[in-house]
């Protein structure tokens, strides 16, 4: 800018009070308050880390609020200073249940089940089900109607949705054998498992050698063990051949859908 149109400017430039700062350009005259200059400087104030947020506490007065932990949901709370909080995401009504339970998630409700089924020697069955990052998964659970008897091993475990193993059991046949049925067989992971990537996850169960265990599946399957437009994870799979829990799956089709819950 040249040196006359700046002291044009300086020289058209008044202070009406002490709270307002006039600037007259070109004839035309454009006000900003220093009021309007602390408002727009309030961010840059309040605000001292990624995330934080600026929020009114009344009228004309703000107050800065920090970031929420990761996952967290901003939802409005009139019992705040701000009008405003961070929390975790509402959980849905079936999710409270399993909760209560001591779940993590399961295949399906067992309010859906109606049948059971022996186990077949060296066939594992696989159940999907859904996973968030951050779950740490420690049990697989199944429900035992007839227990098992002289049983080589018996062992359940956890894989992604590729058929890669994550978590695997000891041995855990003397859980599926004598004592009162029908009940919930816990079998514990040899090491916890922590979710890093959310999304679907095989539970799965395999018996090898004895009289199999019977456990509590949905009475039928029929397409249900069918992938979704032909390319999505299989809800209901099996794998025959197996004298140990394998490493990696090639889950196929099954004609069973058995009941499994992480906790």
């Amino acid at each position: 800018m040249a040196d006359s149109k700046i002291s044009a400017l300086i020289a058209a430039t008044t202070l009406a009070s002490t709270d307002e700062l006039v600037i007259a350009t070109g004839g035309a005259s454009k006000k900003v308050t220093m009021a309007t200059v602390r408002a727009e400087n309030v961010l840059q104030t309040l605000a001292d880390a990624k995330g934080d947020l600026v929020g009114a506490s009344a009228a004309g007065t703000f107050a800065r609020l920090a970031v929420g932990a990761n996952g967290q949901v901003l939802t409005a709370d009139s019992g705040q200073s701000l009008g405003l909080k961070w929390g975790a995401v509402p959980k849905d009504r079936n999710e409270l249940r399993m909760i209560e339970e001591g779940l993590i998630a399961e295949n399906f409700s067992r309010d859906n089940s109606g049948a059971n089924t022996l186990l077949t020697s060296g066939l594992t069955q696989f159940g999907l089900l859904g996973l968030r990052a951050g779950d740490v998964i420690t049990n697989i659970l199944t429900v035992l109607n007839v227990a098992a008897v002289g049983n080589t091993l018996i062992k359940v475990g956890l894989f992604d949705a590729s058929g890669n193993r994550v978590a695997v059991s000891n041995d855990i046949q003397a859980s599926f054998q004598g004592g009162t049925v029908p009940r919930v067989v816990v079998g514990a992971l040899s090491t916890a498992y922590n979710v890093v990537t959310g999304g679907g996850y095989y539970a799965c169960v395999l018996g090898v050698g004895g009289t199999q265990p019977t456990l509590m599946r949905a009475p039928t399957v029929s397409s249900g063990s069918t992938k979704v437009g032909g390319t999505g994870a299989l809800p209901y799979a099996q794998e025959s051949g197996q004298t140990d829990l394998q490493t990696t799956a090639t889950p196929a089709a099954a004609g069973n859908a058995f009941w499994f819950g992480v906790s």
